[in-house]
Protein backbone atom coordinates (compact mmCIF):
# COMPACT_ATOMS: atom_id res chain seq x y z
CA UNK A 1 0.00 0.00 0.00
CA UNK A 2 1.35 3.50 -1.17
CA UNK A 3 1.62 6.10 1.61
CA UNK A 4 -0.72 8.73 0.99
CA UNK A 5 1.11 12.41 0.66
CA UNK A 6 -1.01 14.60 3.35
CA UNK A 7 0.03 17.83 1.53
CA UNK A 8 -1.78 16.88 -1.87
CA UNK A 9 -4.86 14.96 -0.14
CA UNK A 10 -5.09 18.64 1.37
CA UNK A 11 -4.89 20.59 -1.90
CA UNK A 12 -8.27 18.17 -3.54
CA UNK A 13 -9.85 19.28 -0.02
CA UNK A 14 -9.03 22.83 -0.98
CA UNK A 15 -10.16 22.57 -4.70
CA UNK A 16 -13.33 21.03 -3.29
CA UNK A 17 -13.71 23.44 -1.22
CA UNK A 18 -13.30 25.91 -3.84
CA UNK A 19 -15.77 24.31 -6.46
CA UNK A 20 -18.73 24.06 -3.55
CA UNK A 21 -18.29 27.93 -2.71
CA UNK A 22 -18.49 28.56 -6.11
CA UNK A 23 -22.05 26.87 -6.52
CA UNK A 24 -20.53 23.83 -8.12
CA UNK A 25 -22.72 20.03 -7.15
CA UNK A 26 -20.46 18.21 -4.58
CA UNK A 27 -19.87 17.25 -1.68
CA UNK A 28 -18.58 20.16 1.46
CA UNK A 29 -15.12 19.02 3.05
CA UNK A 30 -16.05 18.89 6.56
CA UNK A 31 -12.66 17.48 8.25
CA UNK A 32 -9.74 16.23 7.31
CA UNK A 33 -7.20 14.93 5.22
CA UNK A 34 -6.07 13.70 9.40
CA UNK A 35 -3.62 11.10 9.74
CA UNK A 36 -5.03 8.59 12.15
CA UNK A 37 -3.37 5.24 13.08
CA UNK A 38 -1.71 5.40 9.88
CA UNK A 39 -4.97 5.56 7.82
CA UNK A 40 -6.18 9.26 6.28
CA UNK A 41 -9.73 10.34 7.06
CA UNK A 42 -11.94 13.14 6.15
CA UNK A 43 -15.73 13.65 6.24
CA UNK A 44 -17.80 15.19 3.65
CA UNK A 45 -21.10 16.31 3.17
CA UNK A 46 -23.82 13.81 1.46
CA UNK A 47 -24.94 14.87 -1.48
CA UNK A 48 -27.43 12.45 -2.53
CA UNK A 49 -28.62 12.64 -6.50
CA UNK A 50 -30.14 10.05 -8.95
CA UNK A 51 -26.67 8.40 -10.85
CA UNK A 52 -27.19 9.26 -14.58
CA UNK A 53 -27.00 6.33 -17.26
CA UNK A 54 -23.28 6.32 -18.53
CA UNK A 55 -24.15 4.63 -21.75
CA UNK A 56 -26.40 7.40 -23.02
CA UNK A 57 -24.74 10.53 -25.43
CA UNK A 58 -26.46 13.03 -23.35
CA UNK A 59 -24.62 12.00 -20.10
CA UNK A 60 -21.29 12.46 -21.81
CA UNK A 61 -22.58 16.13 -22.39
CA UNK A 62 -23.04 16.36 -18.94
CA UNK A 63 -19.70 15.01 -18.03
CA UNK A 64 -17.85 16.76 -20.53
CA UNK A 65 -19.48 20.29 -19.61
CA UNK A 66 -19.16 19.19 -15.70
CA UNK A 67 -15.29 19.00 -16.43
CA UNK A 68 -14.99 22.36 -18.63
CA UNK A 69 -16.71 24.17 -15.40
CA UNK A 70 -14.42 23.11 -12.73
CA UNK A 71 -11.64 23.71 -14.73
CA UNK A 72 -12.71 27.46 -15.15
CA UNK A 73 -13.28 27.21 -11.42
CA UNK A 74 -10.03 25.82 -10.21
CA UNK A 75 -7.85 28.45 -12.64
CA UNK A 76 -9.14 30.50 -10.05
CA UNK A 77 -6.52 28.74 -7.31
CA UNK A 78 -3.21 28.24 -9.00
CA UNK A 79 -1.98 27.73 -5.85
CA UNK A 80 -3.23 24.21 -5.31
CA UNK A 81 -0.75 23.09 -8.54
CA UNK A 82 2.03 23.43 -6.44
CA UNK A 83 0.77 21.32 -3.33
CA UNK A 84 -1.19 18.58 -5.57
CA UNK A 85 0.71 15.20 -6.39
CA UNK A 86 2.70 14.81 -9.31
CA UNK A 87 0.08 11.61 -10.67
CA UNK A 88 -3.06 10.38 -9.00
CA UNK A 89 -2.30 7.83 -6.43
CA UNK A 90 -4.74 5.21 -8.38
CA UNK A 91 -2.17 5.13 -11.57
CA UNK A 92 0.55 3.41 -8.80
CA UNK A 93 -1.43 -0.31 -9.72
CA UNK A 94 1.10 -2.47 -9.23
Amino acid sequence: MQPVDLRAAGATVGAQRTLAAAGYPCAVPLAGPDEVDGRVLRAETLVARTRPDGREAGTWRLLADGLARQVEILRTRPDLVATAAAFACWTMWR
